[in-house]
């Protein structure tokens, strides 16, 4: 009888006992539903794409626009203008412009005439960039930036106009000739920007 009494008091005791296996519930959260996040997914959603909204626009240009301000858009120091050094440059800048013309003109009236001891006097390369350099002193660094490219492509329009001028045995062809000119049309315009900005 002691014994069967021992046996229910130890049965009702397991029964208010929670077994060690059984785990909590799961929580039913968007923390506990969430994937992992990988580091540069982090970065991009808690910091790079609200920092691009806050910094300004990149200088690109629309399609079709130059990226370089325009000589409408030129910032001059008149001060630096009006100086000895930069008038001297300015008209020899403007001597230059002559010099494309007249030997535009010149192959023009002779298909055949040799312009090349034409184009070594008349731009001259030291004389030529000392010119181009003191005029950019008159603008700031947002308008040096269109000049400094027009006077690139005036020192590399003079170099490969005197290699296409060159001619020998049978003479200068049309299509040498076409060459020759759309080279000097090339040069033209180049002087003729540049001294727009002025």
């Amino acid at each position: 009888m002691y014994i069967l009494h021992l046996l229910v008091l130890l049965g009702t005791a397991t029964a208010f006992t929670v077994p060690k296996s059984v785990s909590p519930p799961a929580l039913n959260s968007a923390l506990s539903a969430t994937t992992p996040v990988s580091r540069s997914a982090f970065l991009k959603s808690a910091f790079v794409l609200p920092l691009l909204t806050t910094l300004p626009s990149p200088a690109f240009a629309k399609f079709g626009a130059s990226i370089y301000p325009s000589p409408s858009e030129a910032v001059v120091d008149k001060d630096v203008l009006g100086s000895d050094a930069v008038q001297k440059s300015l008209n020899n800048v403007k001597g230059y412009l002559s010099t494309a013309r007249g030997l535009k003109d010149e192959v023009s009236k002779n298909s055949q005439a040799d312009i090349i001891p034409g184009i070594r006097s008349g731009f001259e390369f030291s004389a030529l960039r000392s010119d181009l350099n003191t005029i950019t002193t008159i603008f700031d660094e947002e308008t040096q930036r269109a000049t400094d490219r027009v006077n690139r492509v005036i020192m590399q329009d003079i170099t490969e106009l005197e290699a296409s001028a060159k001619f020998k045995g049978e003479g200068r062809s049309e299509i040498r000739l076409k060459n020759v000119v759309a080279k000097l049309d090339k040069l033209e315009k180049a002087f003729e920007e540049l001294l727009a900005f002025v």
